[in-house]
C-alpha cells in the first residue's frame, strides 16, 4: 500500500512547483469585514458595499 501524502507535504511540493494557487481576498470583502465587526452598521451599507464587486454579488445572490 502506498502511502499517503500528508496536506504539508502536498503544499510543499506545490509551493515548489509554482502550482500552487490560493484565492484572492478581495478588498472590499476586507472592508466589509471591518463594518461588520462594529455595533453601528446599516443593511443599507452592507447592500452598497456587496453591490461595488460583482464577484461578491454574485456569491451572496447564490447562497440567497
Amino acid at each position: 500500500m502506498l502511502a499517503e501524502k500528508s496536506l504539508v507535504d502536498i503544499i510543499h511540493e506545490r509551493v515548489s512547483s509554482n502550482t500552487l494557487q490560493l484565492p484572492v481576498f478581495h478588498h472590499v470583502a476586507l472592508k466589509l469585514m471591518n463594518v461588520l465587526a462594529k455595533e453601528d452598521y446599516s443593511i443599507a451599507q452592507v447592500a452598497q458595499m456587496i453591490m461595488e464587486d460583482q464577484s461578491l454579488a454574485s456569491h451572496v445572490l447564490r447562497m440567497a
